[in-house]
């Protein structure tokens, strides 16, 4: 199930020194060494960099909502209507690439757009990681492509698209962390907005040409993650030649292994059941998780930095993270209940994901809450704990959505929504405990009924 791990990413839903303790301090006064930018000159060494602003130096969220609301309309109408066009079966195929792309954002930075964005302030990057992911990608692009004439057929070109996407969307999303990381979300939302209109635009050209329907789906993502890196300016003050090393092993291996048990689902839909089923998922999927794609990658993106800067505000700010985060989520997941039972009335062929997707719309709100336990993990340096974690997570889902479907579609609905239930719980008790925190105590009672509720509704799931 593609998350902004995150995600951001996450996602994107998804996840992002090492050493567990936390980036190192940087005296008010300026520490000298290799990559610092000396204070009362930041204006002139990081271009004009805006002043520290919000709380904790953390980006204005409202560019990046407004940013993340036009890639998830994009997205939203895009895949509503290659679904009207397709039908459940043509459409799985498409379905499938854009689970790939997710795949694709998710990983193909090597970690390095989330150890930017959690960089300690006043200090620089070094260019040699971005020279060198830049290399390993042009390789592994090359590869593919030639991999995907070989093969031929549908499947080639979905392995050609994908090799393409690999190096456009890795140059992009460092570009934007660089950006982010400097204060320059206006810029980063524009690039997003611009990219979602390219985006959008390319996924009607489907409706005269439904047979090149995934041919045209992977020219808008690779389009629109080209746009973005090219619109994204003021993001090379961060990188210098005597700037810092970073280490991303522990952040990219949280990052695949969340977008694994975050997909498992997906993988184990499509041994299991029909193309159709798979089509009719990855609908109910995307429909559910609206609203998680489109905050809880913000909350990533802004909190994580504010976490990493103030310390001492941790407490206020990871309240009030999961007080709108979850009550937003509670009133997102009522609408898009509510609305999966209009869904026969626009496409008469989706009916049977009405269920589907009502069942879903019960993790919204713990969907969105666990973008604040993975930012407030990543924000206090505890990347390798949350690696293990995802480790857990991974066989979890693997072991109980593969029992699950054994009982039928519905159980397996069910199964995947209770795990981001479950997984939301877990990761907040545990995260505030190892930043000394205090959980919120609504979220276990609320888990509870959310889980109970999803059981009782599974056996009215149909396939079509």
């Amino acid at each position: 199930m593609p998350e902004p791990t995150a995600p951001d990413p996450a996602s994107l839903g998804g996840v992002r020194s090492e050493s567990g303790g936390g980036p190192p301090a940087v005296p008010a006064g300026g520490a000298e060494g290799p990559g610092h930018v000396p204070d009362g000159v930041g204006a002139a060494a990081v271009g004009d960099v805006p002043p520290v602003a919000e709380v904790g130096g953390a980006p204005r969220a409202r560019f990046l909502l407004a940013a993340r609301i036009a890639e998830q309309a994009a997205l939203g109408l895009g895949t509503f209507v290659l679904a009207g066009v397709l039908g459940p079966e043509g459409f799985a195929p498409v379905a499938a690439l854009t689970v790939l792309n997710f795949f694709v954002v998710v990983t193909s930075d090597f970690g390095l757009g989330l150890a930017v964005m959690r960089h300690p302030a006043h200090r620089t990057v070094s260019w040699r990681p971005l020279r060198l992911l830049r290399l390993a990608n042009l390789g592994l692009t090359v590869l593919g492509v030639l991999a995907g004439v070989a093969i031929g057929g549908e499947l080639g070109l979905t392995v050609g698209i994908v090799a393409l996407m690999w190096s456009t969307s890795a140059e992009g999303f460092v570009r934007k962390s660089a950006a982010l990381r400097l204060l320059r979300e206006r810029n980063v939302a524009l690039a997003e907005i611009l990219g979602s209109a390219i985006l959008l635009g390319l996924f009607l050209v489907v409706i005269p040409y439904p047979d090149a329907a995934l041919a045209i789906t992977g020219a808008a993502f690779i389009a629109k993650q080209v746009v973005e890196a090219v619109v994204t300016r003021g993001w090379r003050p961060l990188f210098s030649h005597d700037g810092d090393e970073v280490h991303t092993f522990a952040i990219w291996g949280s990052q695949v292994l969340s977008f694994a048990s975050k997909n498992v689902d997906y993988l184990i839909v499509g041994l299991v059941f029909s193309p159709a089923a798979f089509g009719l998922y990855s609908l109910g999927w995307r429909a559910a998780n609206v609203a998680p794609a489109q905050i809880s990658r913000i909350v990533i993106r802004v909190s994580m930095v504010g976490f990493a800067r103030d310390e001492g505000g941790r407490q206020e700010l990871y309240d009030r993270y999961n007080r709108s985060t979850f009550g937003i989520g509670l009133a997102a997941g009522l609408l898009t209940a509510v609305g999966a039972f209009l869904l026969p009335l626009v496409l008469d062929e989706w009916g049977s994901a009405t269920m589907v997707i009502v069942i879903m719309a019960l993790a919204v709100p713990f969907r969105m809450v666990l973008g604040v336990a993975v930012s407030l993990a990543m924000g206090v340096g505890s990347s390798r704990r949350l690696l293990v974690f995802e480790v857990a997570r991974l066989v979890a889902s693997f072991v109980i959505i593969g029992g699950a479907a054994l009982l039928g579609f519905g159980a397996l609905v069910a199964a995947v929504t209770i795990i981001s239930i479950v997984v939301a719980e877990v990761y907040n008790r545990d995260f505030t405990r190892v930043a000394g925190l205090r959980p919120v105590r609504y979220l276990l009672p609320a888990a509870v009924v959310a889980s109970l509720v999803a059981m009782a509704l599974a056996p009215l799931v149909e396939l079509p």
